[in-house]
């Protein structure tokens, strides 16, 4: 598909203004000086070469984006952040390198979006989810319940819907929306890829004390017993890109639209999470399909697809089955199967005991405040997420608040659906598919992943969402040949 030239969706060019730039150049030499000059080298070895790659990146953001996207997986789980560069900033205070890329895509909003003839799709939902935040987090500083440092790096994890802001900044053309679309499956395959290798071997893959990580799962070889066999139990190299891409390929695949291409990601994604005998991604993966079965309404096609994938499924599975029969002492499958079958004996588990005694607590203690909750300086809930969930998010806003962020993701969902029943057969359509199906899987299935507090995929959906609007309403998307 060809690119059509539309003033409104070009990308943002900077217009030369000679007297700031008479003012920026002198002042950051003497600056430099001034560093050098009182012994600051380290801090200007940071600070050089990070303002050089925000200049280009206001230029060319994608790059940046790419780098990002990396980050945020920890290098495919193989690098520690703590490990990567850091400023700090005052007291207990500092960001990281994941922070100084959320705060230069921010600054990039800022800038092109006031220049963009176009309104952002959901800029009121972002402006009561700011609201909610922001009163939320000033009342718990007033109250004395935090302090600005806890406070600060509490709302990190609550930055998610100024995400939607940053990312339609940067994809302000059909070719970086498309563009995107390729980081996420080069991310996919790329920690697909680790796992398949892992798995075959039979330990974790690292790189040295440059692969230590702060995180157990992601730093040593663990094993589980399934079956009277003694199975390495791996986690996910790239879980947001990897569930994201799935989706985006299984709607794809329910569509009609490039099926041999979407099919294959689709089934190496779902081999994923099969290794990483993960139940509860298991029953997440198979509630989006049933979604999409759902939502689809043409029966034949879903069928087929569903039926391809099995098919491709089985292959790679006894593909795989034959390359690491010697590490598993069994197939693959009956370790799969096995695991799915002790969901009997679930609540004899340590593990969901604990879970369960400590959302016991947290009910008690939101039963204390339960409209408003405690405000983003409540410590114990930030920090007990993984085991929260969705609890989280209550402690965090309180009933009112909550029901305000629920009421933000199913509009940006409902949304979505009218899209997708108006878009013409097209990758995009299976894409807004894709993304429904995974709503629906977060919303009902995924606790762990908070998708509320943090914006989850509501976030993302509402950027595809923005931008697939965009380019329709452009000319842009229209049928395409089913390449199947």
């Amino acid at each position: 598909m060809g690119m059509i030239s539309i003033p409104k969706l070009r990308s943002v060019e900077v217009p030369r203004r000679t007297a700031l730039v008479a003012l920026i150049v002198p002042a950051t030499l003497l600056l430099m000086v001034a560093m050098i000059w009182k012994g600051h080298t380290g801090t200007l070895l940071k600070l050089v070469p990070a303002a050089l790659v925000a200049a280009y990146s206001f230029h060319e953001p994608l790059p940046a984006l790419f780098v990002s996207m990396l980050v945020g997986t920890s290098v495919f789980q193989l690098v520690s952040l703590d490990r990567l560069p850091y400023w700090q900033v005052a007291g207990g205070l500092r960001i990281n390198l994941s922070d100084a890329f959320t705060l230069l895509f921010l600054a990039m909003a800022a800038h092109r979006l006031p220049r963009r003839k176009d309104r952002p799709f959901f800029w009121d939902p972002v402006v009561i989810w700011v609201a909610l935040v922001g009163v939320s987090f000033v009342v718990t500083l007033v109250l004395g319940e935090t302090d600005i440092d806890t406070g600060a790096n509490i709302l990190r994890g609550q930055v998610g819907y100024l995400g939607y802001l940053s990312m339609i900044a940067i994809l302000d053309t059909y070719k970086r929306f498309r563009s995107y679309v390729k980081f996420l499956a080069a991310i996919m395959l790329i920690a697909v890829a680790i796992q398949l290798t892992e798995t075959i071997l039979g330990y974790r893959l690292s790189l040295g004390a440059l692969g230590e990580v702060s995180n157990v799962y992601y730093s040593s070889t663990m094993f589980i017993e399934v079956g009277g066999a003694r199975i390495p139990y791996l986690w996910s190299r790239a879980t947001g890109a990897t569930i994201l891409l799935m989706f985006l390929a299984l709607g794809c695949v329910f569509e009609g639209k490039r099926v041999r291409r979407y099919l294959l990601l689709a089934v190496l994604a779902i081999l994923s999470y099969l290794i990483t005998l993960s139940r509860t991604w298991y029953i997440a993966i198979a509630v989006g399909i049933i979604i999409l079965l759902i939502l689809q309404r043409r029966p034949r096609q879903a069928i087929a697809g569903s039926i391809l994938m099995i098919v491709t499924l089985t292959g790679f599975g006894a593909i795989l089955g034959w390359f690491s029969s010697g590490t598993f002492g069994r197939s693959p499958w009956e370790g799969w199967i096995g695991r799915a079958l002790t969901f009997q004996g679930m609540s004899s588990v340590p593990t969901f005991i604990g879970r369960v005694e400590l959302n016991v607590q947290a009910l008690k203690a939101l039963w204390e405040s339960p409209l408003l909750g405690y405000g983003p300086g409540f410590t114990w809930a930030r920090y007990t997420t993984g085991d929260l969930g969705i609890m989280n998010t209550l402690l965090l806003y309180g009933l009112v608040g909550a029901a305000i962020i629920l009421g933000l993701y199913l509009y940006v969902w409902w949304r979505g659906y009218q899209l997708w029943k108006k878009l013409p057969p097209s990758e995009e359509k299976g894409y807004i598919l894709g993304l429904l199906a995974l709503m629906v899987a977060y919303l009902a299935i995924l606790f762990s992943q908070d998708p509320l507090g943090g914006g989850g995929m509501a976030v993302t959906t509402a950027v595809f969402i923005d931008r697939v609007d965009t380019f329709h309403r452009a000319g842009l998307i229209g049928v395409q040949q089913n390449a199947a």
